[in-house]
């Protein structure tokens, strides 16, 4: 090669290398002032997809400072929002009162006495929407006991969280949060994202349209404010409240919707039967009691299953016997309440849902709790 072939050669591969340079630059500057403004208005974008749903982040969130305060559940109910308004921890603490056998080391070390704390140390972690028992397996085992270590586990379930027909399969959408998928994959996005704003809210960030009413100031954010205790890690109780004309249109409404979509081509699932008996063998195996109770609900949800009171009878005798051969006590109160104490096809108002629990509470002191 010669001198001047030499010398241009050498000057094109210091274009190219300062061409890059300049590229590398620019797009590094566009990276870090889309991760400072990301920044400046993350409180307004919509919660992270970290998690099932807001209200499931919040209960993370609050769990993880009741395991940091060293703060152990002696009841934890669980299941869907059936479970969430239904079973109401403060009912349940005031039935099984001062003789509850619950062991005062699972207390916080500056509580006197178990009478003081047993309404604070009942904790109603059910997930609204999530009552699929394939996601109470994974939410039960990976995220509530290894965090508040539940000394008993009482497990509201329904018909609905055994159909394999679904249509809106909660299941799926649980393994694509971020927090709870799987994989590789899985582990760099929750890395990148522990520091990256842009990373944890790209879910947002995608929507122009949200993105132009965020950056003119519009508050978007759906994220629930922590509670302190007593009320971190519950569900939310309590409705808006409607005229007698208004709510029963809303049941109406409600059965329609549980008859179209819910329960439409209603199928009992052998997945949600075995992880039902998985999480009951794990729990077990935990040394962690449970108890399984058959939800209420009005006749128009029972009439509402393909084949009615069939559908809805098959799902009882089988879950049932399930939960028996695994040792675990069934409580059926899936017809003790009357439709009237409903606010929908499946959830109960506040004043029974409060007398619902008292029974619970008390049918499980009974037998010993």
């Amino acid at each position: 090669m010669s001198g001047n072939a030499a010398h241009n050669h050498r000057e094109a591969k210091s274009r190219r290398g300062r061409v890059l340079l300049t590229w590398s630059a620019g797009l590094l500057s566009i990276i870090l002032l889309a991760e400072g403004v990301t920044r400046v208005i993350e409180n307004r974008l919509p919660e992270p997809a970290d998690w099932f749903s807001p209200a499931s982040a919040r209960l993370v969130r609050e769990m993880d400072q009741l395991q940091k305060q060293n703060v152990r559940s002696s009841i934890t109910i669980v299941g869907s929002s059936m479970s969430g308004r239904d079973l109401v921890p403060s009912a349940v603490a005031r039935a099984l009162g001062k003789t509850s056998k619950i062991p005062t080391n699972t207390l916080p070390a500056n509580r006197a006495t178990e009478a003081q704390t047993a309404d604070s140390q009942i904790k109603n972690v059910s997930v609204g929407g999530g009552g699929q028992t394939t996601v109470v397996e994974r939410w039960l085992l990976e995220e509530v006991v290894p965090k508040i270590h539940p000394q008993r586990i009482i497990w509201g379930v329904s018909s609905l969280d055994f159909n394999a027909a679904r249509r809106e399969s909660t299941i799926e959408r649980y393994n694509k949060a971020r927090q709870t998928r799987v994989g590789a994959l899985a582990d760099a996005d929750r890395s990148l994202a522990s520091f990256s704003a842009l990373a944890k809210n790209r879910a947002a960030l995608r929507d122009p349209y949200d993105m132009l009413k965020v950056i003119t100031g519009a508050d978007l954010s759906n994220r629930l404010p922590d509670r302190a205790q007593p009320r971190a890690a519950s569900f939310d109780l309590g409705y808006k409240p409607l005229s007698p004309a208004k709510l029963k249109k809303m049941q109406l409404r409600e059965i329609a919707y549980s008859r179209d979509v819910q329960l439409r081509g209603y199928s009992l699932g052998r997945e949600e039967l075995v992880a039902f008996r998985r999480t009951l063998r794990r729990l077990k195996a935990l040394k962690t009691e449970a108890a399984v109770v058959l939800m209420p609900v009005t006749q128009g949800y029972i009439d509402a299953h393909p084949h009615g009171a069939s559908d809805f009878n098959e799902w009882r005798t089988r879950v049932t016997a399930v939960a028996e051969s695994e040792g675990v006590a069934v409580l059926d109160r899936t017809r003790s309440m009357p439709d009237s104490a409903f606010r929908d096809a499946e959830h109960l108002l506040v004043a029974p849902a409060r007398d619902f629990s008292l029974e619970v509470a008390t049918e499980l002191k009974r037998q010993g709790w």
